[in-house]
């Protein structure tokens, strides 16, 4: 799975230990030898994950700084980790690592007379994604892109035995830098300069049309209920690809009729980016065919308002953004406990791949039950606030 310039640079730069030096908010970058730029981090200076991260391009580096900032203000949610969109060579425990992956690091560290530690001795590379789950490095571009990127961290290494971290312009994220160091090749050699660190810019959500102006006007004529609280909503566990790619997590629309206590039963999308208006769409024909419309709908994200921007426009319906949505957060709450209960043990004769496939199932077949139109809260009586 992986080359054997992958597992040398690799092993060099786990034989460095960067991580002792950098923390992963002291960034250098990376000009590929495509033209791309690497924004690179080091992980591993608290001894938990270590690894080498390269986000190539801004995009991919803005994956980084919401997450890193996150992290500063205490509020990281599983939607922020499973955006990230780079790659990663990390060091891990025989355990935690495929059985193709052991061996084939076990061959190579033989060969080459690497002895293996017994803890976080394994490279592992992979790719990320966003909203995917972590998969094997197969593209030949992005393979070459960790071997640079390793090889930039073994240069910087080395750089930093003879250089204080102010001369090699490494300043920490939080002390806002406004340059980093960048590596690149020339004639054969590696070379230093700087690159400008990108700003953390607002993230842009797809903002579909509804397709049929018929059911804008339905929903303009529909029967004026109680207000609606929506959410788009990550379910934190990912559908296998029908191609053999990596897993995606799917995305729900979640919809609560407040006064009614009722939810919206939509059916979900495997990729929020491509199917957005898909959503809008299944709620704009389900709440047309219920023959009712909201009379206001609110939500608390950008995220959400984007989505159910144009819909509300053409249909008439007020929108407001509110702190909290509690019928939904209990809603949320309830499914995850309900069809992915975290205390459930696989069944005897079940590994843990086929467990994880038989709740996807179970989740599936429940929204597949539930989908087109309003119906009860389906795990339990709504919380009656006092």
């Amino acid at each position: 799975m992986a080359t054997n310039a992958m597992y040398e640079l690799a092993f060099q730069f786990g034989a460095t230990k960067l991580w002792a030096e950098l923390s992963d908010g002291e960034l250098f970058a990376v000009r590929h030898t495509d033209g791309a730029i690497g924004y690179c981090c080091v992980m591993g200076n608290q001894g938990e994950h270590i690894a080498l991260a390269d986000y190539v391009g801004e995009a991919a580096f803005q994956s980084y700084l919401r997450l890193a900032h996150a992290t500063d203000t205490q509020s990281v949610t599983p939607e922020l980790i499973w955006a990230q969109d780079c790659l990663q060579c990390s060091f891990e425990d025989a355990e935690d690592v495929s059985d193709g992956e052991r061996q084939e690091a076990a061959k190579y560290a033989e060969k080459h007379g690497i002895r293996l530690r017994r803890r976080k001795a394994i490279p592992q590379f992979l790719r990320y994604r966003p909203f995917c789950q972590p998969w094997r490095v197969e593209d030949k571009l992005d393979r070459v892109r960790i071997c640079e990127a390793l090889a930039a961290a073994k240069v910087l290494s080395e750089l930093l035995k003879t250089h204080d971290k102010e001369t090699l312009r490494i300043v920490h994220l939080d002390d806002g830098p406004e340059r980093i160091p960048l590596f690149g090749v020339k004639n054969g050699k590696m070379t230093m300069g700087s690159v400008e660190l990108p700003a953390m810019t607002p993230p842009e959500y797809p903002a579909p049309a509804l397709r049929n102006d018929v059911t804008a006007e339905r929903l303009r004529r529909g029967r004026r209920v109680g207000a609606m609280e929506c959410d788009v909503f990550l379910y934190p566990e990912p559908q296998e690809d029908e191609e053999g790619g990596a897993p995606r997590f799917p995305f729900l629309l979640l919809c609560v009729l407040q006064d009614e206590q009722e939810i919206l039963n939509l059916p979900p999308v495997t990729d929020y980016e491509t199917s957005a208006e898909d959503l809008v769409n299944y709620f704009a024909e389900a709440m047309a065919k219920d023959g009712r419309t909201p009379k206001e709908i609110q939500v608390r994200d950008a995220r959400t308002a984007a989505l159910l921007r144009e819909l509300c426009e053409k249909a008439e319906i007020p929108m407001r953004r509110v702190e909290a949505l509690s019928l939904l957060d209990d809603l949320e709450d309830r499914m995850l406990s309900e069809l992915l209960d975290e205390d459930e043990l696989p069944r005897p004769q079940e590994d843990q791949d086929a467990y994880e496939r038989r709740m996807l199932q179970e989740l599936g077949s429940a929204f597949d039950g539930m989908s087109g139109g309003l119906g009860a809260f389906p795990f339990g009586d709504v919380p009656t606030e006092e």
